[in-house]
């Protein structure tokens, strides 16, 4: 039985050490999270305009800054163009290739196939739809696309020699001209067929064909509970969860970027799961499977020399939410006696945060400040209300009391082997 464990054990990891090396997959990732910090930085923007405070409000109103704020929050919301942006800087530096010139192909491959409008008589002034979060699957796509085209017209020599006296930045620039129009000619011509069709635009096709679809999936209940088990069943087996975790992402953040630019526009966040609530239950509360109660059963009820050791070490890392100490010092990894709480703790606090979320007991998550703040605290500071906070504690408490039982069964064991070492010492 071990060696089958330990067989697919090594198949698991073989397969997930692919995964997160693709360079696709990287490019994705690395350019959906490099543009968070941006849309928060909007979002704080967005609530000191917002505080229920009329005085205040009154007073930037008075001073002219008020609607000035108001417009700079609104530029916060482009963040397809910036996805689109950063995907292809991410997967142009895989590749080893001039990430700028890359990054800069990838915008304007993303402006020529969205909807925009052309006005000559003011001053030939454009006019751009698509720009915010609902087109974040196109942003992605098209960031891909793009980047692979330049990256291999690079690569396969389409570029202009200068001699070695012409200024370095000067050459450099003007020999990526071949690449920039193979990269950009075919995004050309799918703006011309596409106006041709119903959907009139890749955006809309997009939408479509893909995001909805995803969307119907990443935004629910059950969708966002198999997330979870994949990946508790990912860490049992020794294994990083990246895989289900960049699925997650690419299905979930769409979701969460319109709830930010819902909340930076003043108004309510349109869905209640997203990939922010989905860290409530995968990372926040202990790191996956809610390992936060299993740190603090075993420092304070663990009667072996060995769990009581442990729990001194994984106590403040289950704190912060890092789970490796639990997860191989334990351990958790391929032990059938924590297979049935790191797969159903964060499951069932996932789904009585979804009934408080229903009913109006707490919000749903907005700002994402850091995986290693205790959730306890950071809770209180997500913009999901105090009730989220309030909710962040009873987790915390919950999972205490979920381990209990099964730590309790761990050390009675451990304590059973030392009693035996020492007598027949």
């Amino acid at each position: 039985m071990t060696n089958k464990f330990e067989s697919l054990q090594d198949k698991l990891m073989e397969f997930t050490s692919k995964v997160q090396t693709n360079s696709v997959v990287k490019a994705i990732s690395s350019g959906l999270m490099g543009g968070i910090g941006i849309l928060i930085a909007g979002t704080v923007i967005n609530l000191i305009i917002n505080l229920p405070i009329p005085a205040f409000i009154a007073f930037l109103q008075n001073i002219g800054i008020y609607d000035f704020l108001t417009q700079v929050v609104k530029i916060f919301n482009l963040t397809a163009p910036i996805t689109a942006f950063l995907v292809g800087m991410s997967y142009a530096r895989e590749k080893g290739i001039n990430t700028i010139q890359v990054a800069v192909a990838c915008l304007m491959a993303y402006f020529l196939v969205i909807p925009s409008t052309f006005d000559e008589a003011a001053n030939g002034s454009f006019a751009f739809a698509s720009l915010g979060a609902e087109n974040m699957a196109a942003a992605i796509i098209v960031g891909l696309l793009a980047s692979t085209l330049f990256v291999w017209s690079t690569k396969k020599n389409f570029v202009i020699r200068f001699p070695e006296s012409v200024p370095a930045f000067v050459s450099e620039s003007m020999s990526a001209i071949p690449a920039a129009c193979i990269t950009l000619l075919p995004f050309v011509v799918i703006k011309y067929v596409l106006s041709l069709t119903p959907f009139g635009n890749l955006g809309t096709l997009i939408t479509t064909i893909i995001s909805a679809p995803l969307a119907s999936v990443g935004n629910t209940l059950g969708g966002h509970l198999l997330i979870i088990a994949l990946s508790s069943i990912c860490w049992w087996f020794g294994i990083h969860n990246s895989p289900v975790s960049t699925v997650a992402m690419v299905a979930m953040l769409p979701a969460y970027y319109e709830n930010l630019t819902a909340v930076m526009s003043g108004q309510p966040a349109p869905y209640l799961l997203t990939f922010m609530s989905l860290m409530v239950a995968n990372q926040l509360t202990g790191g996956p499977g809610c390992v936060i109660g299993l740190g603090i059963d075993t420092l304070l009820f663990a009667k072996s020399e060995r769990y009581k050791a442990q729990g001194r070490i994984q106590f403040i890392p289950v704190l912060c939410n890092i789970i490796e100490p639990s997860l191989f010092g334990m351990p958790i990894v391929l032990n059938p006696i924590f297979f049935i709480p790191f797969l159903f703790v964060p499951i069932i606090i996932y789904v009585l945060y979804y009934i408080c979320m229903t009913v109006g007991l707490c919000g749903t998550p907005i700002v994402f400040l850091s995986a290693y703040i205790p959730g306890f605290i950071q809770g209180f500071f997500m913009g999901g209300g105090i009730g989220l906070g309030i909710f962040m504690v009873f987790a915390a408490l919950l999972s205490c009391v979920l381990y209990l039982p099964f730590v309790l069964i761990a050390d009675r064991q451990a304590l059973k082997e030392e009693q035996v070492e020492e007598q027949c010492a």
